[in-house]
């Protein structure tokens, strides 16, 4: 867009007295002065340009309450878009700012801060003034500390730090006590401090990809979170007070270094969908048999051995997956698992399955390659799912 066609904009917006306007894709490399004639704008949408400044004229956009500069080639905000006093959304998303200006405190309004996407090595203690906050998003940016004043914002519901060069938490994020979502994934953390357990609101929270080697018990007291990310870590065991999360529905624990289950496992029995691959577990609880509501079981590249018979009580269970493992039988009891839909056994020690797996009324994926097999010979098993059910359920017939 040209400057001439920008003006002409402006000066058509200022007639009719809009109070938004959306400048998004414009492939606008400055802003004129004259947008401050726009006195009327309450939501100001300039996503994915080029702009690389902005003009101080800005400040007299006095009603806006919505700005939008995400996407841009920003290097810094002027001083003046801390005279915005009205704005209670400000997504500044994917530019190139390395640093705020202090007087961004004077925003006390604001409800929803993206930060995202930016060259941010710190914040600013001003951060604290801004009580109202609800949602904050300084994700993706270069930053080594989370600073004690983040914790001040005792509003906060929605707050995410991922993907920075986080290596430790200050204890005085368990003051967040009305977050619902938390995310910190893709940072160093090597632990978490004791006092997360004080975030009772807390519902999603992802902490994947980091260095955790062990969790705080204190991490039980999240009685009312429903989705725990916990994969890509170093964890070599869970507290056993993980079983006091009786709302979990979804737990990811791919890719670390367990060795064993508690059996407190078997008390999150509102647990939906349990991921477990890539670990190193050589057994499974009886307890795991109580998560009545399991949809999805996911145990590939671990070192089972064998299942235990209670694993039958799973009746609701409609994907298996244990392929890459070392089991040499299943249970018979795996025939109770009546809603069953997708088995994956490949890359075990399997020479036979039970005839009883023929009874599984709703089975359509059954992968048995890179396994021993005699019983069904592999002749039967190149037929397809339909010819290994059908042979199972003749040998069932037979004995």
């Amino acid at each position: 867009m040209t400057k001439e066609e920008m003006l002409e904009i402006i000066e058509k917006a200022a007639k009719d007295k809009v109070t938004s306007l959306d400048l998004s894709k414009k492939k606008l490399i400055g802003l004129p002065p004259e947008i401050c004639q726009l006195d009327h704008l309450t939501s100001l949408t300039l996503y994915s340009n080029e702009l690389r400044e902005l003009p101080s004229e800005i400040c007299a956009l006095g009603h806006l309450s919505k700005l939008d500069i995400g996407n841009n080639q920003l290097r810094e905000l002027p001083a003046e878009i801390c005279a915005l006093g009205h704005l209670s959304k400000l997504d500044i998303r994917r530019n190139q700012l390395r640093e705020l200006p202090p007087g961004i405190g004077k925003l006390v309004h604001l409800l929803d801060l993206d930060l995202g996407g930016n060259q941010l090595r710190e914040l600013p203690p001003e951060l604290c003034a801004l009580q109202h906050l609800n949602k904050l998003d300084i994700s993706r940016n270069n930053l080594t500390v989370l600073p004690p004043v983040i914790c001040q914002l005792q509003h906060l519901i929605r707050l995410d730090f991922s993907n920075n060069q986080l290596t430790e938490l200050p204890a005085e994020i368990g003051l967040l006590q009305h977050l619902s979502e938390l995310d910190m994934r893709n940072n160093q953390l090597t632990e978490l401090p004791a006092t997360i357990g004080q975030m009772s609101h807390l519902k999603l929270l992802w902490i994947w990809d980091n260095q955790l080697s062990t969790l705080p018990p204190e991490i039980g007291q999240l009685i009312h979170l429903n989705c725990l990310y916990l994969n890509d870590n170093q964890l070599t065991e869970l507290p056993a007070t993980l079983g006091q999360m009786s709302h979990l529905i979804r737990l990811d624990i791919r890719n670390n270094q367990l060795t064993e289950l508690p059996a407190t496992i078997g008390q999150l029995q509102e647990l939906r969908v349990l991921y477990l691959s890539y670990n190193q577990l050589t057994a499974l609880p009886a307890e795991i048999s109580k998560l009545y509501k399991l949809k999805g079981l996911y145990l590939s590249r671990n070192k089972l051995e064998s299942l235990p018979a209670e694993i039958g009580a799973l009746s609701n269970l409609q994907w298996l997956d244990l392929s890459h493992n070392q089991l040499t039988e299943l249970p018979r009891e795996i025939c109770e698992m009546s809603n069953l839909t997708g088995l994956y056994l490949r890359g075990n020690q399997l020479k036979s399955l039970p005839a009883t797996l023929g009874q599984l009324p709703h089975l359509r994926q059954l992968d048995l390659g890179e396994n021993p097999l005699t019983s069904p010979p592999p002749e039967i098993v190149q037929q397809g799912i339909d010819a290994v059910l059908a042979y199972l359920q003749e040998q069932g017939s037979i004995t």
